[in-house]
């Protein structure tokens, strides 16, 4: 009688448990590669976008420096601020340059009143009204003395702001528009503001860890005593600053810095 033959297709208990294992090991480690690639990415598009923000950042301040006359140690009648580092008005609120410590300096600039932000033909330097025997708005006018505003570079809760000040006392000639606008914390716009304020503050960057700010001579040395008592009369001799800005890339906290030389044309 010829022999029966049986033949067993399925898995055995422990083949199943071995597919299993290995099944599962395969699926961690492709889900922790895959992870970590994802993680790497965020952390390299974060990096990315502090490099950029950064970059644009010291633009704006590279570009209001270049164009800047002095260098200021603090702020003064007709340049008045109604509200300082906070929300809260603090009339006659006065900048002064040390800033709250070595990591979060102020940077106060003087620039000439123009009748037009951005570089063209038609842009103009606005003219204070103040006749003399010689000179009048009608007469010879670009002898009449150059209207200024003030530009104030503050670090607050971690971001560095940039506030204009523009003086409303003294009269201009007929005629005469000035562009720069008074700025004032955003907070304030979510109620009824002052008149005075006439934009917002601009954020310049966020996440700041330290902004530092070095006033330099002609040849490059640093002025001496510029952070000491009585350090903004030294302010004069400056003709360039050394900026560095270092802020913190989410979520790592990992810091990036970059530094800026730049010297004033005026």
């Amino acid at each position: 009688m010829p022999r029966t033959r049986h033949f067993n297709y399925g898995y055995t208990i422990v083949e199943l448990v071995v597919s299993i294992t290995v099944f599962s090991i395969i699926v961690v480690i492709f889900g922790a590669a895959l992870t970590n690639a994802y993680h790497e990415v965020f952390i390299s598009k974060a990096r990315s976008q502090t490099t950029t923000a950064l970059q644009t950042a010291m633009d704006i301040i590279e570009k209001d420096v270049r164009y800047s006359i002095e260098f200021n140690g603090a702020t003064s009648t007709p340049y008045n601020d109604l509200y300082g580092r906070g929300g809260t008005m603090v009339p006659n609120y006065t900048w002064n340059y040390t800033g709250t410590g070595p990591n979060a300096r102020t940077l106060i600039l003087s620039s000439y009143a123009s009748s037009q932000r951005n570089v063209s033909s038609a842009r103009r330097l606005v003219r204070i009204d103040k006749p003399t025997t010689f000179y009048s708005c009608s007469l010879e006018s670009e002898y009449l003395p150059k209207l200024q505003y003030r530009t104030v570079y503050f670090v607050k809760d971690a971001v560095l702001y940039r506030r204009i000040l523009v003086d409303m006392s003294s009269p201009r000639c007929p005629g005469q528009n000035v562009a720069q606008k008074q700025s004032c914390p955003a907070s304030v716009f979510a109620a009824s503001k002052p008149a005075i304020c006439q934009a917002r503050d601009e954020a310049i960057a966020k996440n700041v860890q330290a902004f530092t700010v070095q006033y330099l001579k002609d040849d490059g040395t640093p002025v001496e005593h510029q952070y000491a008592a009585g350090g903004e009369d030294y302010l004069v001799e400056a003709s360039s600053v050394s900026i560095s800005l270092t802020v913190a890339a989410p979520p790592s906290n990992n810091t990036q810095s970059t530094t800026l030389l730049v010297t004033r044309i005026n």
